[in-house]
């Protein structure tokens, strides 16, 4: 270690390696920038603070000085694999598997790139080398096992498991067994929530019944309409239709809508999917509903499967935030199936939409799955009165309603909000009329009045996001949140204060 260090005190590093204190390797590189000990102590204290950006940059550092040691390219490699970065961790696994041909260790994590880089041939490779230096390592049995079950070769997956049972018993293999052997297999696809009339249906409603929103309706068109309702021309340049688009924004501001008015312009079938439509207590009944619904798609062909509150089913594996290994088998399977209907038929859409879209994994949102990601946004000033507009229109409502001065005093609300606004006022106006026995109509002191007393529901989340984005250090990944984020910031700054004194945004 004194070697190694060379001007740092042997027993100062002991005392802050113990608690992982990354000033002091920070400031050591200051005094000896070219030790890549103290570069591989940076990267290991971000890594464990899950500051992967900065842990990155000080990988690259290392590597520009030539770092070789089997040891710290391998810590590297699984930095990046936890930061969902597989490309640059396959590079490095497989410049530590150059230095050591025979560590069937670091070989079985290497699977894990090959597996979210959807390379499942040189998986499997991996495995069969990896068994073939040690037949007795039930962690990799497992893991092939799991590997053959989401690719329906179950007769591989229950040979994998016994061995592995065999060797130990092991729980989660059990289960696993179990799953696909049926024991535990006691409910049917739940075909009343999937209905026929949910399949059959297409909707009537198209982008010309969407306020506003047309920066994403242009991208949902080259994405997914103009490949559908133009073959031939498609053909001629390439161009593939299918596949999935991950709707994400606020909530209650038309992502629903938006998905009925996919389907209504493409002329497809309607199939709504809710997580519970697909998450069940046994196991391996989800992964089961979870194809099924595929199944129900494709034989309906074209359709259009729009799942609400994908990442429920498409949860981050790396976050995990349900603490349940099991789902994980439900994300696994939902990448097979995705990369089924980019492959086998383009008659087959899939919109994803989401609140949190950081928590959807990554693995997901690469292209020929959900690689068209589109951010729906609040509605703006004109769209706001458009939006009052149609929800007031043919109602008892007074003339010279302000519509441009009802959106001046809704920034920063919903689609979902206007609505209810609109709908208090509306039941005020019909109780007043009833209470009354005089005929009443909506006015614009009514509207004013509800507006001012209703809060809008955008608030909490734009704050929730703004810290969940820090925390993942991802902004890059959502420049149009991003820009809603930061302007909404400094117009509640910029507003009256609470009675307090404090801001309504901080």
């Amino acid at each position: 270690m004194v070697n190694r260090m060379k001007t740092v005190d042997n027993k100062e590093v002991q005392k802050t390696t113990a608690n992982d204190s990354v000033q002091f390797y920070l400031a050591a590189l200051q005094r000896d920038p070219k030790n890549v000990y103290l570069y591989e102590n940076v990267v290991r204290c971000y890594g464990r603070e899950r500051k992967f950006v900065d842990a990155w940059l000080y990988i690259q550092k290392a590597l520009e000085l030539g770092v070789s040691e089997p040891n710290t390219l391998h810590l590297f490699a699984s930095i990046c694999a936890n930061w969902n970065e597989y490309g640059k961790a396959l590079d490095l696994y497989n410049r530590v598997i150059d230095l050591v041909p025979g560590d069937t260790f670091i070989r079985f994590e290497r699977t894990r790139t090959y597996h979210a880089l959807g390379k499942y041939d040189q998986e499997l490779k991996e495995y069969a080398v990896c068994l073939e230096r040690d037949p007795k390592n039930t962690d990799v049995l497992i893991a092939r096992a799991k590997m053959y079950k989401d690719s329906r070769r179950y007769e591989e997956a229950v040979k994998d498991l016994k061995t592995a049972l065999k060797i130990k018993h092991d729980e989660y293999a059990q289960l696993l067994l179990d799953s696909i052997e049926g024991a535990t297999v006691q409910r049917r696809f739940r075909q009343t929530r999937i209905g026929e009339k949910a399949v059959k249906e297409i909707p009537l409603v198209t982008f010309s019944d969407v306020i506003g929103l047309e920066k994403a309706k242009r991208a949902l068109s080259r994405a997914i309409i103009y490949p559908r309702m133009h073959p031939e021309l498609s053909k001629k340049y390439g161009v593939k239709g299918g596949g999935g688009v991950l709707l994400f924004g606020p909530p209650g501001c038309g992502k629903t809508f938006m998905a009925k008015a996919i389907a209504g312009e493409a002329k497809a079938h309607f199939m709504p999917v809710q997580p519970t439509d697909v998450l069940d207590q046994y196991v391996g009944n989800s992964e089961k509903n979870l194809h099924n619904i595929f199944v129900e798609a494709r034989k309906n062909a074209p359709t259009t499967v729009f799942i609400d509150e994908i990442d429920c089913l498409g949860d981050s594996r790396l976050e995990n935030r349900h603490g349940n290994e099991v789902m994980r088998g439900v994300v696994d399977t939902f990448l097979a199936e995705m990369d089924g209907v980019a492959s086998q038929n383009t008659d087959v859409l899939v919109i994803g939409a989401t609140n949190i879209p950081w928590y959807v994994d990554s693995a997901l949102k690469r292209p020929g799955r959900f690689g068209t990601q589109i951010y729906v946004a609040p509605p703006n000033e004109a769209e706001r009165a458009q939006l009052f507009q149609l929800y007031l229109k043919d109602r008892p409502v007074e003339e010279g309603i302000d519509f441009a001065e009802l959106a001046k005093k809704t920034a920063w609300r919903a689609s979902a909000d206007i609505a209810a606004i609109c709908d208090t006022a509306i039941k005020d106006a019909w109780e007043a009329e009833i209470t009354s026995g005089t005929e009443g109509k909506v006015s614009m002191d009514m509207l004013l009045k509800v507006t001012a007393s209703e809060k809008g529901s955008l608030a909490e989340w734009f704050e929730q996001a703004s810290q969940a984005m820090d925390k993942w250090g991802n902004r890059h990944l959502y420049p149009e949140l991003a820009a809603d984020i930061e302007r909404y910031k400094k117009e509640m700054e910029g507003n009256q204060t609470c009675n307090d004194g404090i801001t309504r945004y901080r």
